[in-house]
């Protein structure tokens, strides 16, 4: 899907989007002696806690403040 919203020369998120993002700082996983850097990824696709009045592109869950995505990858030893 096109993405036809900018806000602050950034696109929304929405979960109707084929966006994703990856984590800019490293996920430290005690999984072994040492702790291990696992970079996160996760899709818009994913939100959750999003707009419950306002909405975008059909009916889509906007991205807010506090809004979450419920899953994420990279992060598995």
């Amino acid at each position: 899907m096109q993405e036809t919203v900018s806000i602050n020369g950034l696109t929304l998120c929405h979960n109707h989007s084929d966006g994703w993002v990856r984590s800019t700082l490293p996920d430290l996983c005690k999984s072994s002696d040492k702790p291990v850097p696992y970079t996160n990824a996760a899709y818009a696709r994913d939100l959750a806690n999003g707009t419950t009045t306002v909405f975008s592109h059909g009916g889509a869950m906007n991205g807010i403040t506090g809004s979450e995505f419920y899953r994420s990858f990279g992060d598995e030893p």
